[in-house]
């Protein structure tokens, strides 16, 4: 329950940093830069969480097709 409202979780804040990233590129200064550090870590941690969701809701749909055939 807890791993994929993390990864949700994740995705927004990632999409929000990318519209500021977005918005703030045009006048590019330190805000529009640490900005974009926070964005790379985002894509670095999101493999993770999204992995770990994905495999959640698949065993999760593998254990109901096995219950209910």
């Amino acid at each position: 329950m807890s791993n994929p409202m993390r990864s949700v979780t994740l995705m927004i804040i990632l999409l929000m940093l990318t519209l500021i990233y977005i918005t703030g590129y045009f006048d590019m200064g330190f805000a529009a830069g640490f900005v974009l550090t926070i964005i790379f870590i985002a894509i670095l941690a999101q493999p993770y969480g999204v992995a770990t969701c994905l495999n959640e809701s698949k065993e999760r749909s593998i254990k109901a097709a096995l219950e209910n055939p």
